[in-house]
């Protein structure tokens, strides 16, 4: 009797701190998905006014420093990728914070917590 009073004890304890962590990781999923929304919607027309300024003014300093037009066009191209990827990377970052990961390690650990009592 008493170890099924520890269980139900240890499970109820359990649940509170997981429903606890459920809320905090709900909150930070949400922030990172607003986040990369955000970004997304901002990201539409800035990236092409910016990627085209930014990398054909490199392509423009490509070509004024080795007066060819396939080292200007280079540059440019260059330019564009690095930044496409590093923009890539940024929101792949956030993604990372998408889910509840710690939940579901913890869910884990309460269920082996709860077995290993009953046996």
């Amino acid at each position: 009797m008493s170890r099924a009073q520890a269980a139900l004890s240890l499970t109820g304890a359990w649940f509170n701190n997981l429903s606890t962590l459920a809320q905090l990781e709900l909150q930070r999923t949400l922030s990172a998905g607003t986040r990369i929304l955000a970004l997304s919607i901002v990201l539409v027309p800035l990236a092409f006014v910016l990627l085209v300024s930014f990398c054909g003014g490199l392509g423009l300093l490509g070509y004024y420093f080795s007066h060819s037009v396939y080292v200007g066009f280079a540059v440019f191209f260059f330019a564009q990728v690095t930044l496409l990827g590093g923009i890539l990377f940024y929101i792949n970052q956030l993604r990372k914070l998408l889910g509840f990961e710690e939940t579901k390690r913890q869910t884990r650990e309460a269920v082996n917590d709860v077995a290993e009592l009953f046996k």
